[in-house]
């Protein structure tokens, strides 16, 4: 029976009950059931999200239930509110959640349990209206755990449950302890850039990339924006750039309070125009995945920044030379708006 939309429903004998998920693909399988136990269509769920303050395009969900890796974590928090599940509920799921992606990133199935053996964990968020990009690739590393602002509740969270904070302090290990073992950017090659703590400017306005917001007050969450870096310097973010192999990159925001987050296109899509925002880190996203190839010219070595997901460019939107300018991805064109300077911070 279909209840009112103030009705909550707990994890009883006839709500699918998440504790058995032992895996990415169980635990995808236990949100179908919980959309088909709810009587709701994709657009009826995405209704409510949105009536809720949620963020849940009803194209996002249905990408992520149709495959049999786990969806963004935002996703599943949506969805559960969305079917009418109360806090003990949501607990329950975020547990299964935490276990399977720790199976995920293990390779091999998670000791289920009770609802009950974890607290609820943090999101993460992306924009309204675009559909969730296909899961691709092999990770060697822990995702970190990272919440950004977007609508609504979209605040940078600190990570609550163990779980996250070990996975935290890995990444964050990860950034501060290089090669050379003194916790600075180890030199690097002249084609290649320096990794560690950085600074990415643009070439053609030398304005460094950095936390802002969109220009025109559409959302009022974090993005990657120019602006000018003696006005920024000492403030947070901390950007760091993690070397992941045959030049590729993930571009990396440290808060202090908040922790680490992923720069990645939105949602994975192709078209020009998708916004660069952070995100829980996770190797396995091809849209956090970035080549950073050298231009050739005179002068101090200059970088194109190219998602791997699409082949495309990073560059600014008009006007692109005006503080604030969102970074987005577009196509290349090989302009000077295009290439930035990257130096170790």
């Amino acid at each position: 029976m279909q209840e009112s939309h103030g009705q909550q429903r707990q994890i009883g004998r006839e709500t699918p009950d998440p504790s058995h998920a032992a895996t990415a693909e169980e635990y995808v399988a236990a949100l179908r059931a919980l959309k088909d136990w709810s009587k709701l269509t994709y657009r009826q769920l995405s209704a409510r999200a949105e009536a809720a303050g949620e963020v849940l395009p009803h194209s996002t969900l249905a990408g992520s239930l149709s495959r049999t890796t786990l969806p963004r974590r935002d996703v599943v928090k949506a969805l559960v509110r969305a079917c009418g599940c109360d806090e003990e509920a949501m607990a329950a799921w975020m547990s299964a959640y935490d276990r399977a992606a720790a199976a995920q990133v293990a390779g091999h199935p998670a000791e289920t349990g009770p609802p009950d053996r974890q607290g609820p964990a943090a999101g993460a968020g992306g924009r309204a209206g675009e559909a969730a990009a296909p899961d691709a690739g092999v990770g060697g590393r822990r995702p970190g755990r990272f919440r950004p602002v977007a609508l609504r509740p979209r605040l940078w969270a600190v990570v609550g449950t163990s779980l996250s904070a070990v996975l935290v302090a890995g990444v964050l290990v990860a950034l501060t302890v290089m090669e050379d073992g003194t916790g600075r950017p180890s030199a690097a090659p002249p084609d290649r850039p320096p990794v560690g703590d950085v600074r990415i400017r643009a070439a053609h306005t030398g304005m460094c990339v950095t936390e802002g917001r969109e220009r025109n007050g559409r959302t009022d969450r974090p993005l990657a924006v120019q602006r000018d870096c003696g006005a920024v310097k000492g403030l947070p973010p901390r950007v760091a750039l993690e070397a992941l192999g045959s030049g590729v990159y993930q571009i990396v925001w440290v808060h202090p309070e908040h922790g680490p987050g992923c720069l990645q296109v939105d949602d994975g899509g192709l078209q020009d125009g998708l916004l660069v925002a952070p995100h829980d880190c996770d190797t396995t996203a091809p849209h956090q995945r970035f080549l950073l190839e050298p231009v050739d010219g005179p002068g101090p070595r200059r970088f194109q920044v190219r998602p791997t997901h699409s082949g495309k460019c990073l560059g600014f939107v008009d006007p692109m030379t005006e503080e604030g300018a969102e970074w987005v991805q577009t196509t290349c064109t090989g302009t000077a708006d295009q290439e930035f300077f990257v130096e170790s911070a």
